[in-house]
């Protein structure tokens, strides 16, 4: 008999909150609104998307994809301000494919997220950054 634990509502929650914070606070960073629109009717980083597939609330599966997530998420904040290295997309598809075997879609490549294509967008002011 094996015994697994079931994940909290409240990370749950937390996997709902960062994807969210990916979607409505990072990505618009990098694409426009009609891509990102795109990308949502995908169901990508849905929750109730991945329970529908592989992803079963367990405790383990939680945590992996927390991590994963907040690894995803650290990387690209991280080549903001500088190149991406090759150590950098090795981790950013090993937490892809972390992500994937829960059921969470992430249709990105680490490329997308180069300091080239950084931008801030404020109201109606886009501000780009190049940075030397």
């Amino acid at each position: 008999m094996k015994v697994l634990n079931a994940a909290t509502p409240e990370m749950e929650t937390y996997i709902e909150e960062m994807s969210e914070h990916l979607v409505y606070n990072i990505l618009p960073c990098y694409f426009s609104q009609e891509e990102i629109q795109t990308y949502k009717n995908v169901q990508f980083l849905s929750i109730s998307y991945a329970k529908q597939k592989v992803y079963n609330g367990f405790l383990h599966e939680a945590l992996k994809v927390i991590s994963s997530m907040q690894t995803i998420t650290n990387l690209i904040e991280t080549v903001q301000t500088r190149e991406i290295t090759n150590q950098d997309r090795k981790l950013f598809h090993h937490n892809i494919s972390i992500l994937e075997k829960y059921g969470f879609l992430f249709p990105f490549e680490m490329d997308y997220f180069s300091k080239e294509r950084y931008q801030i967008t404020q109201g109606h002011y886009e501000y780009r950054f190049i940075v030397n």
